[in-house]
């Protein structure tokens, strides 16, 4: 817990140092003059582009439970992903509102090993897409920034997903670790991760279906790569082709998931004045076309934070009523 907390500490402290260091390299009358000119009329253009893909996304996910035994329908399979989003923009983790899907599966279907599974999977699935296509453009990258230390980053994480993938897909594999494993973790906790590895490896079977996700998960991160560029033409930024940001935004993205800030908040702003910086984009709009993104996939996930408000308060209303009943 002590070790949790120093490393929580750290996050919090990487990501307000560059958030910082940021504001005050531009200036806040620099950003309020930036942000007055916004063309609202983008913003919506990649408000709907976002919200497709979370629609694409609630289908990724529900294939996956539909596979793994567990029916539900496509409006409660909705709120359950949105609750997810929602939270996933305030927690600690990247994956922190994962948490909140596990549950609600849990408590729909009584099973938790599966619940954890899908939503992996789902995971899983959707951040190959992303780094394949952050290894493909990667590839293309070298020429315009003239480095290969962002392929080198990417081609890691590339092969760091390979790994799990062939842990997930090959028994045998994954044996070679199950002896220290099981000495390390009780016992009870080992068997929870046996049932998770079963029902993630159960999917091996089903070829096409992953490779149909596979492709569906690529149409998800298109539709989320060009927001930001959307989000760049509602800034008057129109002097910059789109596939730099088919370029630069998968890179952003995955060098956001190192473990060493805040949901990426601060990693994710300073590797696209980085970047950016290539194609002649400014420190100031390079920032606040990634905050920008940011912010609409924030307001994306409203509904989320919505649905699990208006749960909640049925729940209480439900408690009361039970209670009231008791008492009487």
């Amino acid at each position: 817990m002590r070790s949790k907390l120093i490393t929580t500490f750290i996050k919090i402290i990487v990501s307000v140092s560059l958030i910082y260091y940021l504001l005050n390299k531009i200036g806040f009358k620099r950003l309020a003059e930036i942000f007055s000119e916004i063309d609202i009329g983008w913003l919506l253009f990649a408000l709907i582009l976002v919200t497709a893909s979370n629609l694409l996304g609630v289908l990724q996910w529900r294939f996956l439970l539909k596979n793994s035994n567990i029916k539900i329908s496509y409006p409660r399979a909705l709120v359950y992903y949105y609750t997810g989003l929602f939270f996933n923009n305030f927690l600690i983790s990247l994956f922190g509102g994962d948490i909140f899907r596990v549950y609600d599966i849990t408590k729909h279907s009584g099973k938790n090993s599966t619940a954890i599974s899908t939503v992996f999977l789902d995971r899983l699935i959707g951040l190959m897409a992303m780094v394949f296509f952050a290894l493909i453009f990667g590839i293309i990258s070298v020429k315009i920034l003239h480095s290969n230390y962002i392929l080198a980053l990417v081609s890691g994480f590339f092969i760091f997903l390979l790994f799990i993938i062939l842990f997930f897909y090959f028994k045998n594999f994954a044996k070679k670790f199950q002896s220290a494993t099981e000495k390390i973790l009780p016992e009870f906790i080992f068997q929870k991760l046996r049932e998770v590895y079963n029902g993630i490896n159960y999917f091996k079977n089903h070829r096409m279906l992953i490779l149909f996700l596979f492709l569906n998960s690529l149409i998800i991160q298109l539709l989320r790569i060009s927001s930001h560029y959307i989000a760049a033409l509602s800034l008057n930024i129109d002097n910059v082709s789109i596939w730099y940001f088919y370029i630069f935004v998968p890179i952003i993205f995955v060098v956001a998931l190192l473990p060493i800030s805040i949901g990426g908040l601060g990693v994710r702003e300073s590797m696209g004045v980085v970047l950016y910086s290539y194609v002649g984009i400014t420190s100031d709009l390079a920032f606040s076309i990634e905050f920008i993104a940011y912010l609409i996939g924030v307001l994306a996930s409203v509904p989320g934070g919505i649905a699990f408000s208006l749960r909640r308060h049925d729940r209480i209303k439900n408690y009361i009523k039970e209670e009231t009943m008791k008492n009487c």
